[in-house]
């Protein structure tokens, strides 16, 4: 922080008060010694020397035991000769803040008391290496720019902030202090918006921005800093490059599978053949989930090369052990969660009418913009003539190039008819060839649907 010009009347207020200033310590001797746990999390990094640069744009922070704290160490420091009125000016000098913010942080008048303040308290009480314990009584944080948001102060990886790292380094956006997340799947913004809550002690407002994307944004400098400082994501632009964090990547198996459960329940995407498939810009995160993923023994493909600009990586056909396995990787209630549960342990939903089936099947298995068909076109079509082989389907739904001479491409719909018991599956013969002969099954009661909930 930069000097605020009164270094002439602090002269002459320290001959005044026989104050004499100690030796600055070096800046490179504080940094955090590589023995500590990667898992805690320094809270002075959230201080910017640089763009906070005056009292209004700091971080300042409070804690039930944290003034009785800061008490203890001006005490010290008063053994040693020093005077609260001698503390004042020292700090005034050292962070250019004037003696009307100074004052009342060293006589103890503040419930919340700058970031820098108390880095710099420690720093000279010679006490800076032990600023972990001191930062363990700093309970909440604000800025103190608007908005005037109160937040949990976290000081420790814990394994909803390394999922909030996941969705953000999947689809997250940080612009200086603002942050924004958008998403196609609502029950994943549901999923965001109570890890936020539960780890920042905020509640994050969900906005539609249309029938079928949602989006979290705010202003936040506390919640961008934890981003961008103490995880080390970059301001801006992230695809190309985007990787775990290295302090994540250096702690726990645990905290490392939260934050690949954060990023795939985001990025990753579960097609119609119940395969779990990523596809991304950067061969980094590739790498560092395939080391999560190899140690988590799910079965998994890794593309070596890659396929035109994007990096891939896909499960290939699993089965229902290998796809609980692959749960751990998708926060439970949300849609790819949902889908691939009821793969591994079979469709139980009911619907009330027909037309709730299909709003149910059109959530589950939506139509993508490269797809020739959908559940609801091949369902409407089997209705329709109500029993027929796979030519007879595809000729209802009026797909004559879809599928080849053997109708292959219709064979993962056809599963998931069966499964849900939309259809049903005999052996007989048309022109004279035995083949599969497919039932429409009237009894809408009947059908076990996706437990996937209606948006």
């Amino acid at each position: 922080m930069k000097p605020s010009g009164k270094s002439k009347a602090f002269a002459e207020l320290s001959q005044m008060f026989n104050l004499t200033l100690p030796a600055p310590t070096p800046q490179s001797s504080y940094k955090a010694p590589m023995s500590n746990s990667t898992m805690m999390l320094d809270l002075f990094l959230l201080h910017d020397d640089i763009l906070d640069d005056n009292p209004r744009k700091c971080i300042v922070a409070s804690g039930k035991f944290l003034k009785d704290e800061v008490n203890k160490h001006i005490e010290n420091l008063i053994t040693k000769g020093w005077t609260r009125r001698k503390l004042t000016f020292y700090f005034m000098e050292k962070l250019g803040f004037s003696e009307s913010v100074c004052d009342p942080l060293v006589y103890l008048r503040k419930e919340f008391y700058h970031l820098i303040f108390l880095r710099e308290l420690l720093k000279l009480n010679n006490k800076y290496e032990q600023r972990f314990e001191f930062q363990s009584k700093i309970e909440k944080l604000k800025a103190c720019q608007p908005p005037l948001r109160i937040y949990n102060a976290i000081t420790v990886l814990t394994p909803e902030l390394c999922k909030i790292a996941g969705a953000h380094a999947a689809d997250g956006t940080i612009h200086k202090h603002y942050f924004s997340l958008s998403e196609g799947y609502l029950s994943n913004m549901n999923a965001l918006k109570i890890w936020i809550n539960n780890t920042f002690g905020m509640t994050a407002q969900i906005k539609t921005v249309s029938p079928r994307e949602w989006k979290i944004t705010f202003s936040s400098k506390v919640f961008t800093r934890y981003f961008t400082k103490l995880l080390d994501f970059p301001d801006g632009y992230k695809t190309g490059t985007v990787c775990i964090p290295k302090r994540i990547k250096n702690s726990t198996t645990g905290l490392q599978t939260a934050f690949a459960n954060g990023f795939m329940t985001f990025e990753s995407g579960v097609g119609i053949k119940n395969e779990v498939e990523l596809c991304v810009l950067s061969k980094l995160i590739i790498d560092d989930l395939a080391t999560v993923f190899k140690r988590a023994k799910v079965k998994f493909v890794k593309m070596q090369t890659r396929s035109g600009r994007y990096w891939r990586i896909w499960s290939g056909k699993i089965n229902s052990a290998e796809t609980k396995r692959w749960l751990t990787f998708f926060e439970k209630g949300t849609y790819k969660y949902n889908r691939l549960r009821d793969y591994a342990q079979g469709y139980k939903n009911k619907a009330q009418s027909f037309n709730h089936a299909i709003k149910i099947l059109n959530y589950a298995f939506p139509k993508k913009p490269n797809n020739k068909t959908s559940l609801e076109d091949l369902i409407l079509a089997i209705k329709k003539i109500k029993t027929g082989t796979r030519h007879d389907i595809k000729t209802s739904a009026g797909l004559k190039d879809f599928g080849g001479p053997w109708n292959g491409s219709l064979k993962p719909y056809i599963s998931i008819l069966e499964q849900t018991k939309i259809i049903t599956t005999e052996i007989g013969k048309a022109n004279g060839k035995s083949c599969q002969i497919y039932t429409y099954n009237p009894k809408i009661q009947t059908w076990l649907l996706p437990s996937a909930e209606i948006e």
